[in-house]
């Protein structure tokens, strides 16, 4: 494959790496983008096309473990590209990727609707939510039912990690939509959770076991509204991770584990479930990483 190809692979998965402002969902489109590039510019046979989409491909979930989005679309391009493969020509499986990309980045968009619109619907006017770090989902939640003419006020903790204030960055983008945000410092959760009725937040990753993954200081609010208010994690199926577990899961900087016994549900595109009813609509997407266990890591492009 051609040296500036691959430079500028290499260049766009360590700015996915080092990505901390956009949330997990935007940042599975970009990877789409990454995996177009080797599709469109890689140059050679079929068999090694087929091996560069693999290598990168495991460059790319690699560069984001905790984020579940990033690995699901990532496989599932890459398994269905191989799944049609057989006897077909390299041109044909590049017109065939192509298009599975803009139709993956389409689903990706419509699944996160979705499931703002379901979270949209438990909110009540004049509701009062309290929300953590920066999620577009949770974001679009809020559009949605301030569209449906609905009142609703945020609570937005300050979720600051070394120098960049996550919940400000939320914050900033309600006011813009002319939503009442109120920015609550992270050593003041227990101070002002009194002040809402319920908690909704966004997902970086969902566990085998329910379990959560998402920007601090996730946790500490589940625990400041445990027995006092529901709390919600709204987030597209894609954000499933049936590979790991609560206990083996391996934590990037500025994220935290929320327990399964500390979330009140958590609401997709196809429904709203409890962390304990998770597995089964897990069943199968672990089937498409498959393709990575015949990967030649000996090769590098």
């Amino acid at each position: 494959m051609k040296t500036d190809v691959m430079r500028e692979v290499a260049r766009r998965i360590e700015k996915i790496k080092t990505d901390r402002v956009h949330g997990a969902s935007q940042l599975s489109r970009q990877a789409l983008e990454v995996l177009k590039l080797v599709i469109k510019k890689g140059s050679g046979s079929k068999n090694n096309f087929l091996e560069r989409l693999k290598n990168v491909g495991a460059r790319l979930i690699k560069a984001r473990p905790s984020m579940a989005p990033i690995a699901n679309i990532t496989a599932r391009l890459i398994y269905e590209v191989f799944q049609v493969s057989k006897g077909k020509e390299l041109d044909f499986l590049r017109d065939f990727a192509c298009s599975k990309t803009e139709e993956l980045k389409r689903s990706s968009k419509l699944c996160l609707e979705k499931a703002a619109t379901r979270g949209a619907e438990i909110i009540e006017d004049s509701d009062r939510i309290m929300t953590c770090s920066y999620s577009s989902t949770i974001k679009e939640v809020f559009r949605i039912a301030h569209r449906g003419e609905k009142k609703v006020r945020v609570w937005v903790l300050e979720s600051k990690y070394k120098n960049r204030s996550y919940g400000k960055i939320m914050a900033e983008k309600l006011c813009r939509q002319k939503i009442f945000a109120r920015i609550v410092p992270d050593v003041a959760i227990k101070d002002c959770i009194s002040e809402v009725r319920k908690v909704l937040v966004g997902a970086d990753s969902v566990l085998r076991d329910g379990g959560l993954v998402n920007g601090m200081p996730t946790y500490e609010l589940a625990l400041s509204a445990k027995g006092k208010l529901p709390f919600y994690v709204v987030c597209e199926t894609l954000k499933f991770n049936p590979r790991v577990s609560s206990k083996q899961v391996k934590l990037e900087e500025g994220f935290d584990l929320t327990p399964p016994e500390l979330i009140t549900g958590i609401i997709t595109e196809v429904g709203t479930f409890k962390p304990e009813n998770v597995t089964l609509q897990m069943r199968g997407l672990d089937s498409r990483f498959g393709v990575f266990r015949t990967l030649v890591k000996a090769k590098h492009y």
